[in-house]
């Protein structure tokens, strides 16, 4: 067990869901924005914890919102909290 120990893991939210308007993902960015405020450790050192948005962008529009939502990320000044992953290969 020790092999899997958690105290070298990396504290994710993860959001997978195609980039769409009915997912909502700008209200998940100020939640987590929220989050970071209500709470500084969580914003650096060994409690840091990074929001990993994870889904398809099928089309111009959804690449569109992805722009939007890294946009947004920036506005709220968490993108070095946030990932975008943007139609990753199933293995």
């Amino acid at each position: 067990m020790a092999k899997f120990s958690l105290n070298a893991r990396e504290r994710v939210i993860l959001s997978i869901a195609q980039f769409r308007p009915e997912k909502d993902h700008p209200a998940q960015l100020r939640a987590f924005a929220q989050l970071l405020a209500d709470q500084p450790t969580y914003a650096s050192g060994s409690s840091s914890v990074k929001l990993i948005l994870l889904g398809g962008a099928r089309n111009a529009e959804d690449r569109a919102r992805v722009q939007s939502l890294q946009d947004l990320a920036k506005e709220l000044r968490i993108t070095p909290h946030v990932e975008f992953i943007i139609n990753a290969s199933y293995p």
